[in-house]
């Protein structure tokens, strides 16, 4: 189900990247959109801080939650126009690590809904976030019509916490150049198709990107690979690089190669070329076996 999730969001929201506008906010205060101070609401029949407003849709933040998986932030979202609307979000980060949430809700027309974005807390340990502190987003909202949508908000900051940064996994870095930073962290081989490869890969290129894989050899093989993600200027993103053929990475891979690129999201322009990359792909690799004998 949440491999569902993320693959509608991704399917959705795929667009450009948006510069950053900061609006700190708490639940008791409310704001007129993501660009100005805060203000008082005076409509006593709406609740929540108000983030995005538009002809079409306003957006109210409504407070924090959680169950045993999930930790939720709750919205009410109210469709002004006289058709379904869709809302997702996009370019989403947590304390500067960026993430996939779950965020897909259709709203009828002149309808107030009560909508959530999830967030894994596996995911999270994962990224060694402990609790949501400083969340960076911006709404997306479509009719379904095209992936292009209807309209995109700035991006939005919630200060839903206390923000410590993650504690990030060390690796062996294998470029470091023109504000650009990858991180080898490891591989998981595997005789079907959920082998990958993991990299940290920070932006600080002064501008957002998105970025992508080409000519990929495992110890001088070609094969078919996928590494495709946006990062917001001045965020990290842990990205897996995952194979479509069975039994193209396995245990004893030794080596593997490829070029990434950088370009503009919006006018998908290059902005950076890396070059050929090589990974010693033993170099990080821990053998479950192993792991688990020594663990004992």
């Amino acid at each position: 189900m949440n491999s569902l999730k993320k693959m509608a969001a991704v399917l959705l929201c795929a667009g450009l990247l948006t510069g950053c506008a900061s609006t700190k906010t708490d639940e008791s205060s409310q704001q007129s959109d993501t660009s100005s101070a805060a203000e008082s609401d005076t409509d006593n029949n709406t609740e929540g801080t108000l983030l995005y407003q538009s002809e079409r849709m306003n957006i109210r933040y409504t407070g924090q939650s959680s169950d045993d998986y999930y930790i939720y932030l709750n919205f009410k979202a109210e469709n002004r126009t006289d058709g379904q609307l869709i809302l997702a979000a996009d370019d989403i980060a947590v304390n500067d690590a960026m993430i996939d949430p779950f965020l897909y809700a259709p709203v009828d027309s002149g309808q107030t809904k009560t909508v959530q974005m999830e967030f894994s807390k596996a995911e999270l340990e994962e990224l060694g976030i402990e609790a949501l502190g400083c969340v960076e987003f911006s709404f997306f909202i479509t009719d379904g019509s095209s992936s292009d949508g209807l309209e995109r908000s700035e991006i939005i900051t919630l200060d839903v916490g206390e923000s410590s940064s993650p504690e990030r996994a060390k690796g062996a870095v294998i470029y470091d150049s023109n504000g650009l930073k990858i991180t080898y962290l490891g591989m998981e081989p595997s005789d079907s198709t959920e082998a990958c490869v993991t990299f940290d890969i920070q932006n600080d290129m002064g501008e957002n990107i998105r970025i992508d894989v080409r000519d990929v050899y495992i110890d001088g093989t070609a094969v078919t690979a996928e590494l495709y993600h946006p990062i917001s200027d001045g965020k990290y993103r842990v990205c897996n690089m995952y194979f479509w053929e069975e039994g193209v990475l396995l245990e004893d891979s030794k080596t593997l190669e490829f070029e990434l690129g950088a370009f503009d999201p919006e006018t998908l322009d290059s902005i950076l070329e890396t070059g050929t990359l090589t990974v010693d792909l033993q170099s990080m690799y821990e053998p479950e076996a192993e792991t688990t004998k020594a663990a004992e």
